[in-house]
């Protein structure tokens, strides 16, 4: 199993270019958006490494920015383009370095767009 060091030191140099902060705990790397709920877990597991898009707040975070953005939708997009291509730049990296990567960014990116149609239509 790859350990927790060798990750960072791939992962930190992307983190820190694209102004995010970057977190390590227990057995997870956790890469936080500047601006936003949204983080990207980079994890060792029994058959690799998983780099995964996740968030936090999710629901209140998108009625703020309903409330706030003349066109909420566009920019909620924009963040997840940007998260998710950072979360590509990590994967390709440590693909790069040989190792076995998976990456899930569909998930989050899916949930966030269902949870902003169901904020518009209140």
């Amino acid at each position: 199993m790859v350990e927790l060091h060798s990750l960072e030191s791939i992962v930190r140099p992307i983190a820190r270019r694209r102004g995010y902060s970057l977190r390590s705990e227990k057995d997870v790397l956790r890469i936080k958006h500047p601006d936003a709920p949204f983080f990207i877990e980079v994890r060792p597991t029994s058959s690799g490494i998983l780099v995964k898009v996740g968030y936090e707040g999710l629901r209140d975070y998108i009625r703020d920015v309903i409330d706030a953005e003349e066109d909420p939708r566009s920019f909620i997009e924009d963040v997840l383009d940007e998260i998710s291509m950072v979360a590509h730049e990590i994967y390709d990296a440590l693909k790069r370095a040989g190792m076995n990567v998976k990456l899930d960014a569909r998930t989050a990116v899916m949930d966030t767009l269902e949870e902003l149609e169901e904020a518009e239509e209140e």
